[in-house]
């Protein structure tokens, strides 16, 4: 905790971090992050050491307002505040969350640095909202859940979600629940491995062909739907290539049916490495396969 400082430039922030103990860096982290909103200030992790070698474990934390290329000093009066308007002011404050052993077991403290102890800039006064880092609440991450469902855009989904719950969260943190969201969709697979096995069990027709480092080289997928209505309208099928327009950069051939009311529907994709003649022929052989004997 602390006095609540935000009475101006240069203010020694070092003796509101005291020695407390925690079980992990995760809790002390967080704990150094709550001291110093309580105080008018944010602090993000900046840089880890890991290497025993040159002593305990230990995490950096700096202002946000800091920059990476401070240089730190003892003098709070070189400590002058940037004319820049962005976030980064040059604030040269830090703290460290450092490992220690205390009964044989390692702990975390947190403790400030007296060269790096003042801040360069007129501390903020943050509101209770603000205090909380606007932390998504449960109910807001299963509305994100349900509109990621839909293929709502990240930047529609934050507008979304600050219109209805009156928030001010940004990008970062939507798409960091979104990423969330997706990987525990995947359940640690690879998003191609997943597709595979996704696409099977919903009854695909799929081929695939690998790689000596099982890569995925050819893909060719069929709905169920685009299957039975090929079998009935298998006369005109047109081919059409689409360049660098998936996350793989590779060509991917969409294969193109025609109805009796001369209306388009799709019969299926082919994701190629190449546009070799063998490469096509391999895409032509599936679709017959699909087609039997008609």
């Amino acid at each position: 905790g602390g006095s609540g400082v935000n009475e101006g430039d240069n203010v020694d922030c070092t003796s509101l971090f005291l020695s407390d103990v925690y079980d992990t860096h995760d809790q002390a982290c967080k704990a150094a992050k709550e001291i110093a909103m309580s105080n008018s200030f944010s602090l993000i992790v900046a840089s880890v050491k890991r290497n025993l070698g040159e002593g305990n474990p230990r995490i950096y934390m700096d202002c946000n307002h800091g920059s990476r290329s401070n240089s730190y000093t003892s003098d709070p009066a070189k400590t002058t505040r940037s004319k820049s308007t962005t976030g980064k002011l040059g604030c040269r404050f830090r703290v460290v969350v450092q490992s220690v052993k205390i009964d044989g077991k390692c702990k975390w403290r947190i403790h400030g640095i007296k060269s790096s102890g003042f801040h360069s800039h007129r501390l903020e006064v943050y509101s209770e909202r603000s205090r909380q880092k606007n932390a998504l609440s449960h109910v807001e991450k299963m509305n994100i859940k349900e509109l990621e469902a839909t293929h709502t855009q990240a930047k529609d989904i934050r507008s979304l979600l600050n219109m209805k719950y009156d928030a001010h969260h940004n990008m970062t943190q939507i798409y960091n629940e979104t990423a969330k969201i997706r990987r525990e969709r995947l359940g640690g697979l690879k998003p191609m491995r997943w597709t595979l096995i996704e696409a099977q069990r919903l009854g695909y027709f799929i081929e695939c062909e690998f790689d000596d480092q099982r890569r995925v080289t050819r893909l060719f997928l069929c709905h169920p739907e685009s299957i039975r209505m090929l079998l009935a309208w298998y006369f005109v099928v047109l081919i059409d290539s689409t360049y660098k327009t998936n996350k793989y950069k590779q060509p991917l051939v969409q294969l193109i049916g025609v109805s009796p009311v001369k209306k388009n529907f799709n019969i299926g994709f082919a994701l190629i490495s190449d546009e070799m003649k063998e490469t096509y022929a391999w895409v032509l052989m599936q679709l017959k396969i699909v087609l039997g004997d008609r």
